[in-house]
């Protein structure tokens, strides 16, 4: 099992969590992604910004969700940009 996989298995049930967990996991994300930036861990790091992201929107974080997609994008996370975002017709 690769540290990615874990990232991405600690983060699946998210939606079916509370609000208090949310917030307790949130501020890991803030934590553990401070250090995945300093060490330049590239391939840990992009799949916990994927999951803060979702975190981040359940919490109603606007800003911090934006914050996020752009980092994102910076890192080129095309891929899991067109899954989180998906288009929707008018």
């Amino acid at each position: 099992m690769t540290r990615e996989s874990l990232t991405w298995q600690f983060g699946e049930p998210l939606f079916n969590w509370s609000p208090v967990i949310l917030l307790t996991i949130y501020r890991f994300f803030e934590r553990i992604a401070k250090t995945y930036r300093r060490e330049h861990w590239q391939a840990m790091l992009t799949p916990l910004l994927s999951t803060w992201y979702a975190c981040a929107q359940r919490l109603g974080d606007v800003e911090l969700s934006i914050k996020l997609l752009i980092e994102m994008l910076g890192h080129g996370m095309w891929n899991d940009l067109d899954r989180i975002l998906p288009l929707k017709p008018s």
